[in-house]
C-alpha cells in the first residue's frame, strides 16, 4: 500500500490542516472542562484561542509539508498543542 500523496495547492492543504486542528483542539478543551463548570464565556475563549492556533499551524505546516495530507494534518495538531499550552500559560 502506498503514501496518498497530494497534488493540492497550498490554500486548500493550510484549510484542510487548520480545519481539522481546529476541530480536534476544540473538541479536547471543551471535553476536558467539567459540564457544571462550563459557561458561555469559557466556551467562546476555548473556541477562538483553538481557532488562532489552529490558523497559525494550519499555515506553518501547509508551507513545509506538501506530499503527504496525514503528515501535515498530525504535524499541524501537533504545532496547535503547543501553541494552546504556550496561550494558557501567559
Amino acid at each position: 500500500m502506498g503514501h496518498q500523496r497530494s497534488k493540492q495547492g497550498y490554500f486548500p492543504r493550510a484549510v484542510l490542516a487548520a480545519g481539522l486542528t481546529w476541530l480536534v483542539l476544540t473538541f479536547q478543551g471543551l471535553v476536558m472542562r467539567a459540564f457544571h463548570r462550563m459557561d458561555f464565556e469559557m466556551i467562546v475563549t476555548i473556541s477562538v484561542v483553538t481557532f488562532l492556533a489552529s490558523i497559525l499551524a494550519g499555515l506553518a505546516v501547509a508551507a513545509l509539508v506538501r506530499n503527504n495530507s496525514l503528515a501535515m494534518v498530525v504535524l499541524s495538531q501537533l504545532v496547535g498543542i503547543a501553541l494552546v499550552g504556550f496561550a494558557a500559560r501567559y
